[in-house]
């Protein structure tokens, strides 16, 4: 009897952690537009007319927590919404190939990082809400794989380590 209550504390911190009903946790994911704030949703109406919610999920980037919606419009690019967890507008995301990144990007990762190559199936341009952009760069070398986040002006915004649940395996082409 005395294990059992001992027990108690993890299973209370398991089932408050397990259902708060949050984005939170690297399995949680919806496609329920009602799962979205009226902010979130008024955004998405002003700014993403036509564009269908395909995911939404917690997402850690540089160690920072967002609310990730993916938004699909069919034959053309699909677009990630980032809000904080306030529920504000942080940056939108797009893919873009090699010749997309800026000059000063391509000078520092061959100043920089000279041992490594640019994964070309692995790049994004983030839009921040102040207009500014920044660009996701998955770096590849025999030893291991660098995913960094430059400026535009191609100083390093952070190396991001979280976890990304879209390993290598993943060979979804989003159209």
């Amino acid at each position: 009897m005395k294990r059992f209550f001992n027990f108690l504390p993890v299973l209370g911190m398991l089932l408050l952690t397990g259902c708060d009903g949050t984005f939170f946790g690297d399995d949680d994911s919806s496609t329920n537009p009602a799962d979205l704030t009226a902010g979130m949703t008024d955004f998405i109406k002003a700014n993403y007319a036509g564009y269908n919610i395909e995911d939404i999920e917690f997402e850690d980037i540089c160690d920072v927590k967002y609310y990730e919606i993916e938004l699909e419009d069919g034959p053309g690019p699909d677009v990630e919404l980032y809000f904080t967890l306030d529920e504000v507008f942080a940056f939108a995301v797009t893919e873009i190939s090699e010749n997309a990144l800026p000059q000063a990007v391509l000078d520092a990762i061959a100043q920089h990082f000279s041992g490594y190559k640019i994964d070309d199936d692995d790049l994004e341009k983030f839009e921040l809400a102040d207009g500014s952009l920044q660009f996701a760069v998955e770096l590849e070398s025999d030893d291991d794989d660098l995913d960094m986040i430059f400026n535009s002006d191609g100083s390093v915004f952070c190396q991001d380590d979280s976890d990304d649940d879209d390993d290598d395996d993943d060979d979804d082409d989003d159209d």
